[in-house]
């Protein structure tokens, strides 16, 4: 992973805290790289994973729906998951996006400095 010369040193981050990855779905790649680009562009998400055409069977207002859809992985730190999921919920173009949070047990040292360096 390179970092940007825009980005702070993680030497410089007190006490980064912990990771959590938050999940969500989009209907397309281009929503799914416009959220991307937004929660890293403000700082919410150190780094957003994309991936897809996934294929998502699920019951919708009493109707079987099988979709193709695109996953996106939002890593974050823990004390910004809040604030992402709100961002989510405010943006997000479905009507109940669906909206997943996993903590992260363990990491390297120094992606965790990283992380909170791109999200303070």
């Amino acid at each position: 992973m390179t970092q940007k010369s825009t980005s702070k040193d993680p030497s410089q981050v007190p006490n980064p805290g912990s990771l959590a990855i938050v999940w969500t779905t989009t209907a397309d790649a281009e929503q799914a790289q416009s959220i991307a680009g937004e929660l890293v562009q403000r700082r919410l998400a150190a780094c957003v994973q994309t991936d897809g055409p996934i294929r998502s069977t699920y019951v919708w207002k009493e109707e079987m729906q099988v979709e193709n859809e695109y996953r996106l992985a939002i890593k974050t730190t823990s004390e910004k998951v809040a604030d992402v999921i709100d961002w989510l919920a405010q943006n997000h173009p479905y009507e109940e996006p669906e909206i997943l949070v996993t903590p992260v047990t363990e990491t390297s040292p120094g992606y965790l400095s990283w992380a909170a360096a791109q999200t303070s």
